[in-house]
């Protein structure tokens, strides 16, 4: 596909580089969206006025190329939708991930499938472990206790954890901000310097980037314009997943505007 070969052209020490993150679409005011989706926005504050999807997505973080997306109801847990995802992982990849990720049950089923596959989030300034080694400054290896919960999710989605397993942490303060930990599984410290991680670590925004370039440009301001839950349309990428288990994965493709115009030249397929 386009996004994997743009990828696999542009690695970091081998590593086709990825991210995943969750965002949100607009969808008209339908009775059966409004039934299967729900309203987006703060229940305390009644919601918005109209159904949004909630959706997690897996970027070509160089390219700005959308691998999959997995969607649903606005209340559903966007780390919920990133579970269908790590299938479309290649070997020899990375995925960056927010602290939103942070869980064994999450982060170990990708590094566990497939070959030479990593991941890469932000952690907690007060990161907690055995301290197993020193790798350098601001540099360590540590074991953590796979929690029962975290054993038992994963076993739900057929994979099982042991009961311990081992990260690196790398803390680092930059100039004017505040000191920051982020948290991977690349233990290698000869062939991956935590220098080199802290930097690709910030090139997570590079999916809000990606985003906005879909929302904006791409879509031109127009919502995803189905009216039925079976039919709600993305833009580019390969394919994308309705998470709708009683009804199985359904494929989503790109929609005309309402009046029938053709689409931004930006946005038609090629």
């Amino acid at each position: 596909t386009w996004a994997h070969k743009s990828a696999d052209r542009d690695r970091f020490r081998g590593l086709a580089v990825y991210g995943v993150d969750g965002t949100t679409m607009r969808v008209p005011d339908s009775e059966e969206n409004r039934d299967y989706i729900g309203l987006g926005g703060q229940r305390a504050r009644g919601g918005s006025g109209y159904p949004i999807v909630k959706m997690a997505a897996l970027m070509a973080l160089r390219s700005h190329l959308l691998v999959a997306a997995s969607f649903g109801p606005y209340n559903n847990a966007e780390v919920g939708y990133a579970h269908d995802l790590w299938p479309k992982l290649p070997d020899d990849s990375i995925v960056i991930l927010d602290k939103a990720y942070w869980g064994a049950n999450i982060l170990m089923p990708i590094a566990m499938a497939g070959r030479n596959r990593h991941w890469l989030t932000r952690g907690k300034t007060n990161f907690k472990g055995r301290l197993l080694r020193r790798l350098g400054k601001n540099d360590d290896l540590y074991e953590l206790d796979v929690t029962p919960y975290a054993r038992r999710k994963a076993r739900a989605r057929g994979c099982a954890l042991p009961k311990t397993w081992t990260v690196r942490v790398i803390r680092y303060h930059r100039k004017g901000f505040r000191p920051s930990c982020v948290v991977t599984s690349l233990v290698d410290v000869d062939k991956y310097p935590a220098d080199e991680i802290v930097r690709l670590y910030h090139e997570r925004w590079e999916l809000e980037l990606g985003y906005g370039e879909v929302k904006t440009n791409m879509l031109d301001g127009i919502p995803l314009r189905s009216q039925k839950i079976s039919r709600i349309h993305l833009p580019g990428g390969d394919s994308a997943t309705a998470s709708e288990p009683q009804q199985g994965p359904k494929k989503i493709h790109l929609a005309a505007p309402e009046n029938g115009a053709p689409l931004p030249q930006s946005a038609q397929m090629q």
